[in-house]
C-alpha cells in the first residue's frame, strides 16, 4: 500500500504489518489499538510479540509522519 504525507510531500510504500497498524489508527487509544492489533495477529504472535512489534510499527509511522498521537485525546489518527 502506497501512502503520501502531505506534511513532507512524499509517497512510502508500506508492508502488511504497517498497513494494518495504519487501519487501525482510527481514532482509537493506544489501549484499544493494542487490542484490535492483537486481535488480529494472535494467531500468530504471543501478546508480548504483538505489542513489540506493535510499538514498533508506530514508532515508524508516527517518524514518517503518517499517523500520529493526539495528544490531547490520547488517541491515533
Amino acid at each position: 500500500m502506497l501512502v503520501f504525507t502531505p506534511s513532507r510531500p512524499r509517497l512510502h510504500w508500506l508492508n502488511l504489518n504497517a498497513w494494518l497498524i495504519f487501519e487501525l489508527c482510527d481514532g482509537k487509544t493506544e489501549e484499544q489499538l493494542r487490542q484490535a492489533y492483537l486481535a488480529a495477529v494472535s494467531r500468530k504472535l504471543s501478546p508480548d510479540e504483538a505489542w513489540s512489534q506493535l510499538q514498533a510499527g508506530l514508532a515508524q509511522l508516527e517518524r514518517i509522519d503518517v499517523v500520529r498521537k493526539s495528544e490531547a485525546k490520547e488517541v491515533y489518527t
